[in-house]
């Protein structure tokens, strides 16, 4: 499989191109608005990642990273998180 995602993967019988990494985008001012609401400190960082391959290839990802770099994919798991420390 790994070698199909490098050369291209096969769908409905044709070959379609598939980029092999993630794009990445920073969102600075969604990461803004997570810390005024939930009352965060530190650096937070927004990220939408744009998945490149499977059947979902194109669909957007947002991350939420605190300053020790840990990921979080939802608002509320962020939520959980800081209220378990």
């Amino acid at each position: 499989m790994a070698r199909a995602k490098q050369l291209g993967v096969r769908h409905s019988g044709r070959s379609l191109s598939v980029p092999t990494r993630a794009v990445a985008h920073d969102h600075p001012d969604l990461a803004a608005t997570l810390q005024r609401d939930l009352g965060l400190s530190g650096e937070w960082r927004a990220v939408t990642m744009v998945r490149s391959a499977g059947t979902s290839a194109g669909q957007r990802d947002v991350y939420f990273i605190d300053p020790a770099g840990r990921r979080y994919r939802s608002r509320g798991e962020v939520s959980r998180s800081e209220s378990a420390s």
